[in-house]
């Protein structure tokens, strides 16, 4: 139980840190467009700091207690960080969006904001899938795997 609590903790982490590389990669992109004031843009830079270290500390919390093999702190950690990033994914992808027409770049850059957005959308929605098949009874999705399982 230990090895395999510890390399799904790994797992975990390695996802979170690609969650939050994304984030911050999208959050300098927005601090360096145009469409911000300066100090509208370090305000909306402090405020993405200060969620960054409060997601950094629950992820932390979420893959401690996922080596330790807590299955309700677990998902509990989990929710609290889902909810969390869907929120600053959210914010993320409007303030992309709405500062992505304003820096005059190729049409080439705004493929990789499309791109970065893509991707922070996907890694938040395969969380809530990952969460809805831990709590729900027997998993929230049908596979063919689980269902040889059962039978076996």
């Amino acid at each position: 139980m230990g090895h395999t609590a510890r390399s799904r903790g790994l797992e975990l982490a390695l996802g979170l840190l690609i969650v939050q590389a994304l984030d911050i990669a999208a959050s300098w992109q927005i601090h360096a467009g145009d469409v911000f004031s300066r100090t509208t843009g370090d305000v909306l830079f402090l405020v993405d700091l200060v969620t960054t270290i409060v997601f950094v500390v629950i992820a932390v919390a979420l893959v401690a207690t996922t080596m330790h093999g807590d299955e309700s702190r677990i998902n509990r950690h989990a929710f609290i960080y889902l909810l969390m990033a869907t929120v600053q994914v959210t914010l993320t992808v409007v303030l992309m969006v709405s500062s992505g027409h304003t820096r005059n770049d190729s049409l080439l850059w705004g493929l990789w904001d499309l791109a970065a957005a893509y991707l922070l959308i996907v890694v938040v929605f395969t969380g809530w899938y990952w969460w809805c098949d831990r709590v729900i009874e027997g998993g929230a999705f049908v596979f063919v795997a689980r269902i040889v399982g059962l039978a076996a």
